[in-house]
């Protein structure tokens, strides 16, 4: 009987067995991608609507800068209204973006609305299409067609200000609001331009445009959303069309047919990333269908175009800000705290971007795409540094044998060495103590730059994953003159020493209580490009030197610690009980005074075991070989 009941409850999972349903050509969508279509819509609450006072609402404040005061505001009317003020920013007053800046932005809350009204208005077609899946027909598909690709928009105009399609609509329409309220500040300043130029740009766009559409029919054959046979049409067409716009780049002369260096290098760079464009064609019709591998040359060729932008294309308009504009007299606090978030949404966003952009160029050089060359002549014609490519990579067959000196060497970030230490004197850094910051920073830019979901080819993960077992966790059991992590409190004690008329003994304090292994990870993130956890480094935080002691920062910091916490005779005892010699307690009663701790050197020298302060120098000049007097060891603990 048991046997029997057995089977029936297997045979029942197996019956029931949730499957996870894909997209297809015939249906576009799968289901779970249709309800992501009704994700993050904004909706105005009527629960909370009070007709005669708008108070009572959070959200009143966004709605009447878009709508206008009213007594009451509805999902409809918003959405029409919406609609309207869109057309009248995209379309009929295009041409003034430029000028304007904040149109576009104040366009994208507005957009916001527009998107939930077309929700709205197709919930009953989404809702059969659900009903009829999988067994849909063309004119039930066309519906959902259209709000996947206004939904596409959505997440593209969010991105941009690094926001997701997670976030809270009225998080990101605040956001929107207060930026374009910001940027309404900046007064345009009108560039002329010549034929040539204009031409430049319009020939520019024009190519941008058409590797947009050569890149979404990529995606969408990736996806599985379209046929074989509308795919090849397509990447035909949308190629013919890239190849068109390089030539008409190609034959573009100034006046006279004069030619100068702006001109030679803006069609060279078009020339070779038409190139790049051409051998993933060619992959893409002849060779395989390695979808990855030609979206990350795209996303490659993009990130160039972006980089290389100011100094090939000229805007019609330079954005004025008057010298003594106060954001205070244009936003309100809140508004304020909203733009600084949203300047650190900006920055996650580029790391993230400069992570995706490295990983695309690692991909393209493993297979033989001629990446390394093209990099080195951009930086070179455009007198720039791709700050987010911070390795020189090469193939994963020669970065597998790569040394100490090869990591060190590859490593293209700028390292400060112009750095004072805690007393003012200026840190002689050794060249075998840049070598080994340069190496730790390359090993472990590469180490961390794969923890993430960017790179889905399974070959190249499996020859990073080679990399980082047998290279990489080698390299960094080594021993290292100097570690990135008291590199890192160099950095902090060289800000103090430049800064630190500015900074209380607060400030001061905050400043070396983040520049530990906790917040190693920040620190070199943003300055150098790498992504390190506190935890790689902590056994290096342990058993770093103290400045030129024979202490450790993980004793002399433990040391301050109980200082701050604990009376002088207290504090002292507990050390002695952790085994701390002289020299540690020493340093860490300096290092607790120069953050403005202050110890009773009486009362830590009884803790310790001695009679007196007086007692306790004695010990310490038999100890170490010195003569201080007890004038001398009160000066030098900073007392």
């Amino acid at each position: 009987m048991k046997k029997i009941v057995a089977l029936i409850i297997l045979v029942t999972l197996t019956l029931f067995k949730p499957v996870k349903v894909v997209a297809s050509p015939e249906t576009f969508l799968n289901l779970e991608e249709v309800n992501e279509l009704s994700k993050s819509i904004v909706k105005i609450d009527y629960d909370m609507m009070d007709q005669s006072n708008g108070n009572l609402i959070q959200f009143r404040n966004e709605l009447e800068h878009l709508f206008g005061k009213k007594k009451k505001y509805t999902d409809k009317n918003s959405a029409k209204k919406a609609q309207e003020k869109i057309a009248d920013i995209y379309v009929t007053k295009k041409n003034s973006l430029d000028k304007y800046p904040y149109r576009t932005i104040i366009g994208m809350a507005y957009f916001e609305f527009f998107y939930a009204g077309q929700i709205d208005q197709n919930k009953k077609k989404i809702e059969k299409f659900k009903d009829k899946y999988p067994q849909i027909k063309k004119s039930q598909i066309k519906a959902i067609k259209n709000l996947y690709n206004l939904n596409e928009v959505r997440r593209k105009m969010r991105e941009s200000i690094g926001f997701s399609l997670n976030d809270q609509p009225s998080e990101v329409i605040k956001s929107y609001i207060v930026l374009s309220k910001y940027l309404k500040n900046s007064k345009p300043k009108k560039i002329k331009l010549n034929s040539y130029e204009k031409k430049k740009t319009k020939l520019s766009q024009s190519f941008n445009k058409h590797l947009s559409i050569y890149e979404k029919n990529i995606m969408l054959k990736k996806q599985n959303r379209i046929t074989d046979k509308v795919y090849k049409k397509d990447l035909e067409k949308n190629y013919k069309d890239i190849i068109k716009i390089n030539k008409k780049i190609d034959n573009l002369n100034l006046k006279d047919n004069q030619i100068n260096f702006e001109e030679e290098r803006f069609k060279s760079l078009y020339k070779d990333i038409t190139e790049i464009i051409s051998t993933t064609d060619k992959r893409l019709k002849y060779k395989t269908s390695n979808y990855e591998l030609a979206l990350d040359s795209i996303y490659f060729v993009n990130e160039i175009l972006k980089i290389t932008k100011t100094k090939s294309i000229k805007s019609k308009y330079d954005q004025v800000w008057e010298k003594d504009f106060n954001i205070e007299k244009v936003l309100n606090n809140e508004e304020i705290t909203y733009l600084t978030l949203l300047g650190q949404n900006t920055k996650r966003k580029k790391f993230i971007d400069n992570n995706k952009l490295q990983s695309s160029v690692l991909n393209l050089i493993n297979n033989n795409y001629d990446i390394v060359n093209f990099i080195s002549k951009t930086e070179k014609q455009f007198d720039t540094k791709i700050k987010a490519i911070k390795i020189d990579y090469k193939s994963f067959e020669e970065m597998k044998n790569w040394k100490k000196s090869d990591w060190a060497n590859s490593w293209k970030g700028s390292i400060p060495l112009d750095l004072n230490d805690n007393k003012g004197n200026l840190i002689d850094f050794s060249d075998q103590d840049i070598e080994d910051l340069k190496a730790q920073l390359a090993l472990n830019n590469f180490n961390n730059l794969f923890n993430n979901d960017e790179v889905n080819n399974i070959d190249i993960q499996n020859s990073i994953q080679d990399i980082q077992s047998t290279n990489i966790s080698n390299l960094l059991n080594q021993d290292f003159s100097i570690t990135l992590d008291n590199y890192s409190r160099i950095l902090a004690e060289d800000a103090i020493n430049r800064f630190g008329d500015q900074f209380d003994a607060q400030t001061i304090q905050e400043i070396r209580d983040n520049a530990n292994f906790e917040n190693l990870t920040a620190i070199t993130n943003m300055e150098y490009g790498t992504n390190m956890t506190s935890s790689e480094y902590k056994s290096y935080w342990e058993n770093a030197q103290y400045m030129d002691s024979t202490s450790t920062w993980g004793d002399v910091t433990r040391g301050v610690d109980l200082i701050s916490n604990l009376s002088s005779f207290d504090a002292a005892a507990a050390a002695k009980e952790l085994g701390a010699d002289l020299q540690t307690v020493a340093d860490s009663i300096a290092q607790a005074a120069s953050v403005g701790i202050s110890t009773d050197l009486e009362a830590a020298a009884q803790g310790l075991g001695y009679n007196s302060f007086s007692d306790a120098v004695n010990a310490y000049n038999t100890e170490h070989g010195t003569n201080y007097t007890e004038e001398e060891a009160k000066e030098a603990l900073g007392q």
